[in-house]
């Protein structure tokens, strides 16, 4: 699944617990993929890309 290799990626650069990182990922979809041009998979990749951005 798409969005769980996002979420393994994510999890294990912050270092933070799949079911966390799944939950943040999750709303930030549901909020924002009408935002981002794409489709699923490329709008997750993105999500999670800008998430691994803004913790490091």
């Amino acid at each position: 699944m798409i969005g769980t290799e996002i979420v393994e990626k994510v999890a294990k650069v912050t270092n933070g617990s799949a079911e966390g990182v799944g939950k943040v990922v999750g709303v930030v979809f549901n909020n924002m993929a009408s935002t981002i041009e794409g489709n699923t998979k490329q709008k997750l990749t993105r999500i999670g890309d800008l998430l691994i951005i803004r913790r490091s």
